[in-house]
């Protein structure tokens, strides 16, 4: 008798036990096609997507990136339905750079209204190359630490029933510029920044993490204030578009952009040309302008292809684009439909160009617009 209720007691245990083994992987396999899938996971009130990756951007050096990704959204929500956001993060590199901030994108208002907030401490050690092409700084370009404080907020109301969001953003920033010591003479800048940006966006995107079709469409005008007391101004333009195309899960996207820089803006805040391939930093001017056009293949189930190429330019001047510099990179990579019920792709880009190679690591779409 003790035999028999010993074993039947075992067996409930073990039964129970095998329960919860088959249970908690439920939380990361998707019922319909029983790949690894974070959907219910990240539905949970404590779920979340971890990214740890490395750090591989030519400007800052080699290191490492960590962060948490909180995504809030109702599950039976339609699949295109934008969720509200939650991010904290940091990375350190080889160079002795490091970053942490977090940030926020919400909903309000039945999601008429969109709040976008951040704020995060830099300490970035990089080298000036000059605005557009500067063949004395091409060769030995200025190194310098740049740190400081950044936080910012912007919030756009949709306009009726179009897929146009008219708002209003605004901008606080702390910098110092410290020349490197083998800079003679060099002194360190410091300024405190306050900005205004009104801005007008156009969404139809079928999904803000890995878009399959729509277009995406931004306009912003900063208008800067700095300690010292002189003003500066910025215009920032781009606009995304996607497509499926004649073969079956084959996707085209194009960007292009173009950010115009007007006063006496301090030349860490000039624009630079923005491409996988490119530094960071290493293309600025008063005027820069870029193009890049991907192909995302999915051939399999949740696996994908990428391919991409880019060209970007550079310039001191508008007026007959004096000291125009320019690049052009390519590049291929993967994704895996980490989220299907929130259609988000995650993987790696391997960037080539002229300056080198680089690795990406894509939580979403490589062009993320909030």
């Amino acid at each position: 008798m003790r035999r028999s209720m010993a074993g039947a007691a075992l067996l409930l245990l073990y039964a129970s036990t095998s329960v919860r083994a088959e249970e908690a992987p439920s939380l990361f396999v998707d019922p319909e096609d029983r790949w690894f899938d974070v959907s219910a996971f990240v539905a949970k009130k404590y779920g979340f997507v971890p990214i740890v990756a490395p750090v591989t951007e030519p400007a800052v050096g080699y290191g490492a990136f960590a962060g948490l990704v909180f995504i809030d959204r109702d599950p039976a929500a339609p699949r295109g339905e934008r969720p509200d956001l939650y991010v904290v993060g940091g990375m350190y590199t080889e160079t002795n750079s490091w970053a942490s901030f977090g940030g926020y994108a919400g909903n309000w208002l039945d999601g008429r209204l969109r709040v976008v907030a951040g704020g995060g401490y830099i300490s970035l050690n990089l080298k000036h190359y000059g605005l557009g092409d500067d063949p004395a700084l091409a060769q030995n370009p200025i190194e310098y630490n740049l740190q400081g404080a950044l936080a910012g907020v912007s919030a756009a109301m949709q306009l009726g029933s179009t897929p146009i969001y008219a708002g209003m953003g605004a901008g606080f920033g702390y910098m110092q510029a410290d020349p490197h010591e083998t800079l003679a003479g060099a002194s360190t800048a410091q300024n405190t920044l306050l900005g205004l940006r009104p801005l007008v966006k156009f969404d139809t995107r079928d999904n803000m993490f890995t878009p399959t079709r729509g277009l995406f469409g931004e306009a912003g005008f900063t208008f800067a204030h700095q300690s010292e007391g002189s003003w500066f101004e910025r215009l920032d333009l781009t606009a995304i578009g996607y497509t499926p195309l004649f073969i079956p899960d084959l996707f085209l996207g194009v960007r292009g952009g173009a950010n115009f820089s007007f006063g006496d803006a301090p030349f860490y805040l000039r624009p630079f040309v923005v491409l996988r391939g490119a530094p960071a930093m290493r293309y600025q001017g008063e005027q820069t302008a870029e193009m890049e056009v991907e192909l995302r293949w999915q051939f399999w189930k949740r696996l994908s292809l990428v391919g991409f190429g880019g060209v970007g330019a550079a310039w001191k001047n508008l007026s007959g684009f004096d000291r125009s510099e320019g690049v052009v990179t390519y590049g291929t990579g993967f994704r895996y439909e980490l989220a299907r019920q929130y259609g988000l792709h995650m993987g790696a880009d391997f960037a080539f160009g002229q300056d080198g190679f680089a690795l990406y690591i894509q939580f979403g779409s490589a062009w993320t617009r909030l």
